[in-house]
C-alpha cells in the first residue's frame, strides 16, 4: 500500500510543479481574476438556486400539512 502512495507521489510530483508555473502565468497575466470572477459567479448562482428550492420545498411542506 505504502509503494503505490510513494509511486502516486512520485508520479504526479512533475504536474504539481508545472501547475505551479501555470499559476504564476495567472497571475502576470491576470487571468486570475477572471477565474476567481467566474468560481464567484457559479457559486452564487449556485446558492441562489438552493435559496429558491428550499423556498418552494417549505411552500409544499406547509401546503401538505394543511391539506
Amino acid at each position: 500500500m505504502a509503494m503505490k502512495f510513494l509511486m502516486l507521489v512520485l508520479f504526479l510530483l512533475p504536474l504539481l510543479a508545472n501547475a505551479q508555473a501555470k499559476e504564476n502565468l495567472m497571475y502576470s497575466s491576470g487571468r486570475i481574476y477572471v477565474v476567481i470572477a467566474v468560481i464567484l459567479i457559479i457559486l452564487i448562482g449556485l446558492i441562489l438556486y438552493l435559496v429558491r428550492i428550499e423556498k418552494k420545498v417549505k411552500k409544499l411542506e406547509e401546503g401538505n400539512t394543511n391539506g
